[in-house]
């Protein structure tokens, strides 16, 4: 039975990922245990549900918009925390998309509008960036301290 709900989504993608795994695996995967040890430390923290691991990023749930972007900025924090204590080739980079809207579930399946936005966002992120909806913008105008800036019009 299919129910239509209102949630936020994030998706994040490790930048250049495809790129470093052809030139080391090794040092790839190693970057990618660290990745994915920030990234669900702060979905759990927030109270998020990890929709899709998608081997260099995540889909991610939250009932509370102001938790999406609260993780979102720790995430991108973090990890330039992280990176400032590393050299160069043990660095990396997150883009994040976001936004707010209708979903449906069917099973074990997540599908819909959240999704679909926060997926088209994220790759129009800049590198170490979050990008979100003027949707989810107008939600969080108010909310938790956070100043956004208009990015552009994207579509």
């Amino acid at each position: 039975m299919n129910k239509t709900n209102i949630a936020t989504v994030i998706v994040t993608d490790i930048v250049g990922y495809s790129k470093l795994t052809g030139k080391n695996q090794e040092l790839a995967l190693e970057l990618l245990a660290e990745h994915d040890k920030i990234i669900l430390n702060y979905i759990n923290h927030y109270d998020g549900k990890v929709l899709v691991n998608r081997g260099d990023g995540f889909v991610a749930m939250f009932k509370n918009h102001s938790n999406a972007i609260l993780c979102s900025v720790e995430i991108q924090v973090n990890i330039q925390k992280r990176n400032k204590f590393n050299v160069k080739n043990r660095k990396f980079n997150v883009r994040i998309g976001a936004h707010t809207g209708k979903y449906s579930k069917d099973k074990n399946d997540y599908y819909g509008e959240c999704i679909d936005v926060a997926s088209q966002l994220e790759p129009l992120a800049p590198s170490s960036g979050l990008l979100i909806s003027e949707e989810l913008n107008s939600l969080i105008e108010y909310d938790c301290n956070i100043y956004t800036r208009e990015y552009s019009e994207i579509f």
